[in-house]
Formats: C-alpha cells, sequence, structure tokens
C-alpha cells in the first residue's frame, strides 16, 4: 500500500474516475491522494496563428485553468478529494508531472492510457514521456476506446 499518491488525470469523465478509482482502491488508510491536471499553454497551440496575441493567450489560458479547476472540483468530490489536494497546473504535461511527484515525495503516481495509433496503442504519447525518467512506481490504466 502507498500512503502518498498523486492521480494525474486529463478531464474526460470515465478515465478519470478510472484512475481515482485506481488509486483510492491502492492508498493505505489514512494515505493521502493528491489529484493533478496540466493544462498545456496555448501559445503551443496557436504558435502559427499571428492573431493570437498575448492578452488573447493570457486570457485563453486563465479560462482554461479556471474550468479545469472547476471540472476537477467535480471529479473529485464524490471520492472526497480535499480541495487543497487538487491541484491544476500549466506546462508541458511530463515535465510538469515530474516535477511535481519529485518536489512532493509521492510514493506513487497513477495515470491513464488511451492512445489508439502506432505505439500509442501499447502506451499513448503522454504516458510514454512520463515513464521516461519518472522515479516513483507508477501504476498506468488503460482505458479502451469505449471506456472514454
Amino acid at each position: 500500500m502507498y500512503s502518498s499518491v498523486v492521480a494525474a488525470i486529463d478531464l474526460a469523465t470515465r478515465p478519470a474516475r478510472q484512475v481515482l478509482e485506481k488509486a483510492a482502491s491502492i492508498v493505505s488508510d489514512g494515505g493521502k491522494i493528491t489529484v493533478l491536471h496540466v493544462v498545456e499553454p496555448h501559445y503551443a497551440q496557436y504558435s502559427y496563428d499571428p492573431t493570437f496575441t498575448g492578452s488573447m493567450v493570457d486570457t485563453l489560458e486563465k479560462e482554461s485553468v479556471s474550468t479545469a479547476q472547476r471540472r476537477l472540483q467535480e471529479l473529485c468530490a464524490p471520492f472526497g478529494i480535499d480541495e487543497k489536494d487538487q491541484v491544476v497546473l500549466k506546462g508541458h504535461t511530463s515535465s510538469e508531472i515530474h516535477d511535481f511527484v519529485n518536489a512532493n515525495q509521492c510514493d506513487l503516481l497513477v495515470m491513464a492510457t488511451h492512445g489508439r495509433r502506432g505505439w500509442q496503442r501499447v502506451l499513448g504519447s503522454t504516458v510514454s514521456a512520463v515513464l521516461h525518467g519518472i522515479k516513483v512506481d507508477t501504476y498506468v490504466c488503460r482505458i479502451g476506446e469505449n471506456d472514454q
């Protein structure tokens, strides 16, 4: 059993619930689950379009973080996970997960994979990037195409 578990989720309902259920089943009595979601920066998505200016990108990113925080609260409520243990970060997903796990000295990382093409069928690009260099035990929940 693990006493400090980080559940890294995207905000798709079914996969997120499956990750939270797995984390809840693994954490020891009296242990803690921290739920982490990473919002990718919008500049990466819209860097090809010069009409997306700094203030517009800032507004989009603030709204994305705010929406993610609200959605995280909805997903965590049935599991009784306190708001202080719900974290939304902005940045490159695998890097942010690595940094968070290392800084918070967790015992286990739980996340889902649901890639569907080529090697993504095996792990998924985000999970693959996270697994390279992660220093803690990691449990990867396989989410099928029909589970999303």
